[in-house]
């Protein structure tokens, strides 16, 4: 019996070894990615409502509470002869700045924000260039081109190692120690305090750390994911062509479709759908899009469905909910919902930021860990490497004194 002790104690050591080697290797190689990550994804929970802060000269309307919001036909027809020769193809309107209606620009950077009340242009910007742009920029590529998003991609799956390997780390070998793992012992000395804090932090936050680590990795390998889910539901990509490639009919001296026909059409085969934003055409054959969001009663954000039709005809050429396969549309609803913490209203949103933040003290705590240790391990090394030198000339010495008494008695 107690050599079967023995032998379950070894195994569950030599584990708890190898899963430290995993846990502390993924943390030296992505800890300083994702110390910067998490800290901009912190910022990012609150995005529009921080950039609407900052810039209250595009986002404060005097009209608030005293008229009623423009429709996105009045808002347009409003908005376009103050453009001038620009023209915007993307028009939306976005409940967290203030409903301000905002458009983007032909040449895709430039953004265009309007008075949700009077239809006035109160200014054009590149977002890149304002806080909330670069500190976007910054957490999904790092400010490295190309190379930089997938540098996040994967430290957000290294993330992931961190999760599984912590939380093996974290299973204490008895059932007494239990309670000892779910609490900071306070009055305990400070590396004991910081030890605790890593490993509660880590086991009560896992859960919502892996979900942020695994939405982040998908948004970054987005393509290939999306490869993989046609490939599951077994379904052609038909779709992806569709979304990419749909293109309207010309029929020339033939009136094209309105803003508020848009919303007829989108109103009658989506009677419960509230339009977030339009894609008009920016071209002869282009075609008039609609995003649209329906209430679900387990997502505070919605259902989200996309429908493209032919600007002259009216016929409908693309829609998410008939086109798209059923593992797609739960991409398209749930995955920045997840990753930003939007899906449950004002309570998740604050979950996922004290996350980010988590993650980030989780990344300082673990590095006053390793430190010491790494440090103690040195030393012993070096202590080691001193006594293998000292046994070496220590074993040297007799020969030296054998050869000078064979010298000494050859001369006599």
């Amino acid at each position: 019996m107690s050599k079967r002790k023995n032998i379950v104690k070894r195994l569950y050591q030599h584990q708890k070894r190898w899963f430290a080697k995993w846990h502390t290797a993924a943390g030296i190689i992505a800890g300083a990615i994702l110390i910067l990550v998490s800290l901009t994804g912190s910022i990012l929970v609150y995005e529009q409502e921080i950039d609407a802060w900052l810039n209250p000269k595009l986002f404060d309307f005097k009209e608030k509470g005293k008229q009623p919001l423009l429709g996105f036909q009045e808002a347009y027809d409003r908005v376009k002869p103050q453009l001038g020769k620009d023209h915007t193809h993307i028009f939306y309107r976005d409940p967290q700045r203030n409903n301000a209606y905002i458009g983007y620009l032909e040449d895709s950077k430039r953004q265009m924000i309007a008075n949700p009340y009077t239809g006035k242009v109160t200014g054009t910007r590149v977002y890149a260039n304002t806080f909330t742009g670069f500190v976007r920029n910054f957490h999904r590529t790092l400010l490295i081109p190309v190379i930089g998003r997938y540098l996040v991609g994967i430290s957000a799956l290294m993330c992931l190692v961190l999760m599984v390997s912590g939380l093996r780390l974290w299973v204490p070998k008895k059932l007494k120690y239990l309670k000892s793992r779910l609490v900071v012992k306070t009055k305990a000395k400070k590396r004991r305090v910081n030890y605790d804090t890593h490993n509660v932090l880590g086991f009560y936050f896992s859960p919502f750390m892996s979900i942020i680590s695994l939405t982040g990795a998908a948004i970054t390998f987005g393509q290939f994911i999306a490869l993989g889910l046609f490939l599951v539901s077994l379904s052609p990509p038909k779709s992806i062509q569709q979304l990419l490639g749909s293109k309207s009919t010309y029929v020339a001296n033939k009136k094209t479709m309105t803003i508020d026909e848009l919303q007829q059409k989108v109103k009658k085969l989506r009677p419960n759908g509230v339009i977030q934003g339009v894609q008009v055409p920016h071209d002869s054959i282009d075609v008039i899009s609609a995003d649209i969001m329906e209430p679900v009663g387990f997502n505070h954000v919605g259902h989200r469905s996309r429908m493209s039709f032919d600007q002259y005809s009216g016929e409908l050429l693309f829609d998410t909910d008939r086109d798209v396969p059923q593992t797609g549309r739960l991409y398209l609803d749930w995955l920045t919902p997840l990753h930003y913490g939007t899906f449950g209203g004002p309570i998740t949103r604050v979950i996922a930021l004290i996350t980010c933040l988590v993650m980030a003290t989780l990344f300082i705590t673990g590095l006053y860990i390793w430190i010491p240790r790494w440090k103690k391990k040195r030393r012993a090394q070096t202590q080691k490497v001193t006594q293998t030198d000292r046994k070496a000339k220590t074993s040297k010495r007799p020969a030296v004194l054998a050869t000078s008494s064979e010298d000494s008695n050859t001369e006599q």
